[in-house]
C-alpha cells in the first residue's frame, strides 16, 4: 500500500486464526485477504462482495474500528481455547458500508 489513506481495524478470530462465520477464511500476519468472488446473498447475479446498499452486513470481510467493538463480535461457541486478533489496514476505497461497530471492506492488509 502505498500513500493512500488508510484506516486502521481490528478483526476477532477463533483460536486457529480463522474467521468465527465460517471457519474457512485464514487471517495470516502480514497477508492480504480479499473477499471471495461468487454470487453475493442479496443479488444472484452480482459477484464479489455485496454493493455498499446491502449495508454493513452483506457479503464482505468484517472488521471493526475499535479492539472493544471486535470483542462484541466473539462467538463463544466456536472461539476454542483462546480468540485471536489481527490489527489490520484498510483502504478508504476498499470500505463498501459501515454502522458504530463494524466495517464491511473488500480487502484488508
Amino acid at each position: 500500500m502505498s500513500t493512500e489513506k488508510r484506516i486502521t481495524a481490528y478483526k476477532a478470530l477463533r483460536s486457529n486464526g480463522t474467521d468465527f462465520h465460517t471457519g474457512l477464511l485464514r487471517y495470516e500476519v502480514g497477508s492480504t485477504v480479499r473477499i471471495a468472488e461468487g454470487p453475493c446473498e442479496c443479488q444472484r447475479e452480482h459477484l464479489g462482495p455485496c454493493p455498499p446498499s446491502a449495508g454493513p452486513c452483506g457479503k464482505g470481510l468484517h472488521v471493526s474500528p475499535t479492539l472493544l467493538d471486535a470483542c462484541r463480535y466473539i462467538r463463544r461457541d466456536v472461539r476454542g481455547p483462546r480468540a485471536q486478533f489481527r490489527e489490520v489496514l484498510i483502504r478508504e476505497e476498499d470500505i463498501l458500508a459501515r454502522d458504530a461497530t463494524k466495517l464491511r471492506v473488500r480487502a484488508l492488509y
